[in-house]
């Protein structure tokens, strides 16, 4: 056995279940297994009240890529302007760039049928002054639209 979290069924089903009734204790494999293998599960979570920082990141992350648009939008703005999830100086703004972009683009595929908006967050004016996480999300995206085709 090893800690997990848990979620705990809200009255409402899973479209209710909010971030903060993850619950860490010891479970079987199995069950672990079974809740990390629910898409749907994870896509239903709600982070209200809750912003991406180094303990919960894998929270956010997991959701994420499991389609939680509320999870990639919020994590695309924590990278973009860094708070939160990344605690390196190191290459900040190319790192930071590069994941927001990665989750801005989950976020905009999760609403396909809606306009685009992360063009919002990423908008110039930029800063002058050496590299700026916003040019290279800006970058990234780009690349991302120019390589996918048109149908």
């Amino acid at each position: 056995r090893r800690q997990i979290s848990v979620i705990a069924q809200h009255p409402d089903g899973w479209a209710g279940v909010k971030a903060c009734f993850w619950l860490s204790f010891q479970v079987h494999p199995l069950l672990r297994d079974l809740i990390d293998s629910y898409t749907s599960v994870w896509a239903r979570v709600s982070f209200k009240d809750s912003w991406p920082t180094p303990d919960n990141l894998w929270l956010f992350e997991r959701a994420a890529e499991r389609g939680n648009f509320e999870a990639a939008v919020k994590l695309g703005i924590a990278y973009l302007y860094n708070e939160g999830p990344s605690t390196s100086d190191e290459g900040r703004a190319e790192v930071c760039g590069v994941k927001a972009s990665h989750f801005f683009s989950l976020a905009e595929g999760l609403r396909a049928s809606a306009d685009p908006f992360v063009w919002v967050f990423v908008r110039p004016p930029w800063s002058t002054s050496g590299s700026c996480c916003k040019a290279v999300v800006f970058k990234q995206l780009r690349v991302e639209c120019e390589s996918c085709p048109v149908s």
